[in-house]
């Protein structure tokens, strides 16, 4: 029980920082007109 919780969070946690990384990298890849933007399009 307490494995599948811990993985349930990891996966949650996993998924936030890719969605918060992806926000960021949009908003330098707007400013600069960055490359960047391919990798989360």
């Amino acid at each position: 029980m307490y494995i599948h919780v811990s993985i349930l969070g990891l996966l949650l946690i996993k998924r936030l920082i890719s969605v918060w990384a992806c926000s960021i990298v949009w908003e330098v890849s707007i400013r600069r007109k960055s490359w960047l933007v391919v990798c989360c399009s």
